[in-house]
């Protein structure tokens, strides 16, 4: 016998309406296992024959499966002739129905239900005030980190003098303000606490001395951080020096208490933002939003079967790209919320506090001492005898008076313009390079540098 006819029929108690497949198959013997997909009026029936040893005497079986309507189903194995049919069926061969034959069918109807109802969670109206809340904070942590650049240059023109008790007045009332940074950030930022793990750190680091370190120690004991510490010693130097002279008037004594306690406050609303976290509930609404979201649409961009002609699954698409490309854009926005969402931890996109640390010191200690009293000399200006001043299209070395556009060459081009299209600045390029003045910025330490320059005066 080279070839074998099944027919499978369905009925229905309520309503018969048989249907017969006629599957042709090679030699039975030659296929254990036969998968048959039956499509009925209320869903689609797969039914699984695992046949493991059989012997047919004649061409034609009947299979006759009868299902009602709650999935209750009979079935009889009999030959469509009186000739005598022996089969030898592992287990018991469709004692029951799989329960895949219902589970397909409503799983097909969970896809519609999903396809019906997914876009009605607000995923963006949730996410977007989620990621608006989250980017808005982590924007104004940064602009209120306090920056010492404009202590140091009130410091450098209210406390003049170039010999070593106003220039040991300067240094420390910038140091303090510095060590009253760190202190606070050692609190915060995993980075500055990794950087310096102990007091004693700092005091290896140069930004503390023994003697601090111990009346910082003996300081009261309260239960909260006392980063404010050096700003108090800061406020009491300035007292001092008014009082000594090197502070020539109450005006700048007041100008510079101002400064330090803005610099105290500005670290204060730093421990604010640290204290007061975006509610956890909003987190967790917005990840469910997500995360429920990307759950439904994956039932309702499922591919259903196209001859039963569901309602937005007529086109047969395997791979939904509009939907994969929102589920990249949302989980996105959702992850870009997460990273930001502590600036002062260890992240990428996280504040680099350790280069911020080191430069505040370096620019503090390089506007009070290493640029005190230097300046060129009076000279005039190139446009003394002008009032209309019309400048050169290019900054090169054009003369006074030229408006033609001046000529860059490629190798000077390459360092002036950026090469890179998603940096909008020039702060990828190699300063230094370009400017070698700009190479005091890559100092790791400024310390002070006598000068023998004529414009110092002593």
């Amino acid at each position: 016998m080279d070839k074998s006819r099944i027919t499978v029929a369905t009925s229905s108690l309520s309503q018969v309406s048989p249907l017969r497949l006629i599957a042709q198959t090679q030699s039975l013997s030659q296929f254990p296992f036969l998968l048959l997909s039956l499509v009925q009026s209320r869903g689609l029936t797969i039914i699984f024959l695992c046949i493991a040893d059989y012997r047919v005497a004649r061409e034609d079986l009947a299979l006759l499966i009868v299902v009602d309507d709650d999935g209750n189903h009979e079935w009889t194995l009999r030959s469509t002739t009186r000739d005598e049919i022996s089969v030898s069926i592992l287990s018991t061969l469709l004692k029951e129905v799989d329960t895949r034959l219902v589970f397909m069918r409503y799983f097909e109807y969970a896809c519609i239900y999903c396809s019906e109802y997914y876009e009605l969670i607000p995923v963006p109206f949730v996410l977007g005030f989620y990621v608006s809340l989250v980017v808005g904070r982590w924007w104004d942590q940064f602009l209120v980190l306090p920056w010492p650049d404009q202590l140091a240059l009130y410091l450098t023109a209210f406390c003049d003098g170039n010999d070593e008790p106003a220039i040991r007045i300067r240094r420390t009332v910038v140091r303090y303000a510095n060590l009253s940074y760190c202190l606070a950030l050692r609190a915060i930022s995993s980075r500055a606490r990794l950087r310096f793990p102990t007091e004693e750190h700092l005091v290896l680091a140069g930004l503390m001395t023994s003697e601090e370190l111990e009346m910082y120690a003996n300081t009261p004991p309260v239960e909260y951080t006392l980063y404010f510490a050096p700003l108090v010693w800061a406020m009491d130097i300035v007292n001092k020096a008014r009082k000594e002279g090197h502070i020539q008037s109450d005006h700048a004594v007041e100008v510079l208490t101002a400064e330090i306690t803005s610099f105290r406050g500005k670290l204060g609303t730093i421990f604010a933002y640290d204290w007061v976290n975006p509610p956890l509930v909003y987190t967790q609404t917005a990840t469910i939003v997500v995360y429920s979201y990307c759950a439904a649409a994956l039932l309702a961009w499922q591919h259903l079967d196209p001859n039963r002609e569901y309602a937005n699954h007529k086109i047969d698409i395997y791979v939904p790209i509009f939907g994969l490309l929102r589920f990249f854009f949302y989980i996105g926005w959702l992850k870009v919320a997460e990273s930001l969402i502590n600036p002062f931890g260890e992240d990428v996109d996280d504040f680099e506090i350790e280069y911020l640390i080191e430069r505040n010191l370096n620019i503090s200690y390089l506007i009070v001492d290493g640029m005190h009293r230097e300046h060129p000399d009076l000279v005039r200006d190139a446009f003394w005898d002008s009032v209309n001043v019309t400048l050169p299209k290019r900054p090169e070395s054009a003369g006074h008076g030229e408006t033609a556009t001046t000529q860059v060459d490629d190798d000077e081009r390459e360092k002036i313009v950026s090469a890179s299209r998603l940096t909008g600045s020039l702060a990828n390029l190699d300063l230094p390079e370009r400017r070698p003045s700009l190479a005091l910025w890559n100092r790791t330490t400024v310390s002070r540098v006598p000068s023998n320059s004529s414009h110092r005066e002593n």
